[in-house]
């Protein structure tokens, strides 16, 4: 019973993470399509393609040899200068090219629970990134 209610879930989920950062996005399904509060086995956690890579808040940004404020992103989390992110969930955000993620922080001696929207562009080249009940940013895809 449960397999039939998560098999468009997987389906969804499958186009969202073979579309390899083109234009196209995955079929909207609605939020309880999502089963929010846990994960099932036949759920695969982890970042799509289209989301991972370099990214930083201006060109300038992405050159800096020390990449202070550039956000790499992983199939399994993020990495930044002095913190990085395992991710724990992640579900549809109820738009195109959006997905909402829960990450693990830990960084200078500190550790944090957070819930992010992350909205892709359609052409891929811009993230912009919510925190829920937090701060925003935009930034672009280091080359």
């Amino acid at each position: 019973m449960a397999v039939h209610r998560l098999g468009p879930v997987v389906l969804a989920l499958s186009a969202l993470l073979t579309s390899g950062g083109s234009s196209v996005a995955a079929t909207e399904l609605p939020r309880e399509a999502w089963s929010p509060g846990g994960s099932s086995i036949l759920e695969a956690e982890i970042i799509p393609p289209a989301y991972r890579g370099r990214w930083a808040p201006s060109a300038s940004a992405c050159a800096d040899v020390e990449g202070v404020q550039r956000l790499v992103v992983y199939v399994n989390g993020v990495d930044s200068y002095e913190n990085g992110g395992r991710l724990t969930r992640i579900t549809q955000a109820g738009k195109p090219r959006a997905v909402r993620l829960r990450l693990s922080y830990e960084g200078e001696g500190r550790f944090s629970d957070q819930e992010e929207v992350w909205t892709l562009s359609p052409d891929g080249r811009q993230l912009a990134i919510s925190v829920v009940q937090g701060r925003s940013a935009m930034l672009i895809r280091c080359d």
